[in-house]
């Protein structure tokens, strides 16, 4: 009761002001992505989307990310004003969601190929957001309250989106289409606006990582040209490695997104109820997952979930391969939002304390670059490997992929106390 108190009540937290608003941005985040991810695809399918126009829905935006993730964080770094920078992206992100409203208005057969551009578009102010949202922690927060103020973010924002997608399900039962769709859609850009403002409240005054001048390890420049892939080897080895590392782990995790589905609903036989409880399982177990991991790393340093929370996660498509009934998926739907929500604050982490600080943003959109290929081309390649194989040999490869990674991150980084 008193952690719903003061999620409900951030005043009375112990925060200092730009934590709170870092907060509270991601509870409004929460809501307009919570919304979004969970219904755009449905509204695509109830206006007859074939297979290959929701493959497209899905795979575009990981192309324009890996097109345009390092340019954003270059273009993070030039700018001058950095929150606006951040601010924006947010906004013209969430406006996406105001033109995908409007396609009812649209002739039928141009709604579905409408959807995919706007989506696609979108991923470019997305960009920028994501880079610069944790550049920004990073230069705002002191290095000891990083881990914390990520892993509550994360919580209040997997809290919101669960809440406000439970409550958009029941409305979208009770009225008409297509305005019901858009209204949830409405809710969701009005959610953005709302994180946007909290945006604008961050005290900028004071951001000694991108002020104070540096030469990097190598003697490389701090500037914009300072920066290319190939001194990753050489002269920022840790990054590299920790990329690598984190690339294995994506490669796992993205060829599973299409064998979860089909092993539930093809050969266990789970229907919409048993996915909707799997689901819920999965995020209210992240709520406290983000939060314990947090008061991990601050005891035992950043390095304790690098590897731990792979090799956790890598048993997810390991154990899902071995059950043969789906009240077995109960505890795995448990053990995946554990450690996923530990590897989500390990990547944010992981960023922060091997990326160069005044070079953070460029070296995130880098790593954001690495991993959106791999989010496009492993999902082919894991649907490739059960058409050709079955999907438990293809599962159990998602999970050697996976253990692969944690092996790497564990020799590289082994666990320290903090």
């Amino acid at each position: 009761m008193s952690f719903l108190t003061s999620i409900l009540n951030l005043r009375r937290l112990t925060f200092p002001h730009n934590e709170k608003q870092f907060l509270r941005e991601s509870a409004s985040s929460g809501i307009s992505m919570g919304l979004a991810n969970a219904f755009i695809p449905i509204l695509a399918l109830r206006w007859g989307a074939s297979p290959t126009e929701l493959a497209l829905l899905g795979a575009i935006p990981y192309v324009i990310y890996g097109i345009f993730s390092l340019p954003a964080g270059r273009i993070f770094e030039r700018s001058a004003h950095p929150r606006a920078a951040l601010a924006l992206g947010q906004f013209f992100w969430r406006a996406s969601y105001l033109l995908i409203a409007a396609l009812p208005w649209l002739p039928q057969e141009l709604r579905i190929p409408a959807m995919i551009v706007i989506s696609g578009l979108a991923i470019f102010p997305a960009a920028l957001y994501n880079v610069a949202i944790i550049a920004i922690i990073g230069d705002l927060e002191v290095r000891q309250r990083r881990s914390w103020i990520i892993g509550v973010r994360r919580a209040f924002s997997s809290l919101s989106a669960a809440i406000s997608t439970l409550i958009a399900g029941w409305l979208l039962t009770l009225l008409p289409f297509p305005g019901n769709y858009q209204v949830i859609l409405l809710i969701a850009f009005s959610a953005g606006a709302v994180a946007v403002a909290f945006i604008q409240r961050l005290d900028y005054t004071d951001r000694p990582a991108r002020l104070a001048p540096a030469v990097e390890p190598g003697g490389a420049p701090s500037g914009a040209e300072g920066f290319r892939p190939r001194q990753l080897i050489s002269q920022y080895r840790p990054f590299f490695l920790f990329c690598v590392g984190a690339c294995l782990f994506n490669a796992s995790y993205y060829m599973t997104i299409p064998l979860f589905p089909l092993y539930q609903v093809k050969v266990l036989g789970a229907n919409e109820a048993w996915i909707g409880l799997l689901a819920t399982i999965q995020q209210a177990t992240q709520v406290a997952a983000f939060l314990l991991w947090a008061k991990a790393v601050q005891r035992w340093g950043p390095n304790l979930i690098y590897g731990t929370t792979t090799a956790g996660w890598s048993m997810v498509p390991l154990g899902m391969a071995l059950t043969s009934a789906l009240p077995q998926l109960l505890p795995i739907a448990a053990w995946h939002g554990f450690f996923w929500a530990g590897w989500t604050l390990g990547i944010y982490v992981g960023m922060l304390e091997t990326a160069p600080e005044s070079r953070r943003a460029s070296f995130m959109g880098f790593y954001t670059s690495a991993s959106s290929v791999i989010g496009f081309f492993c999902p082919l390649i894991g649907v490739q490997i059960q058409q050709h194989f079955g999907i438990q040999p293809a599962l159990i490869t998602a999970g050697l992929v996976g253990i692969a990674g944690a092996t790497l991150l564990l020799i590289c980084f082994p666990i320290r106390k903090a």
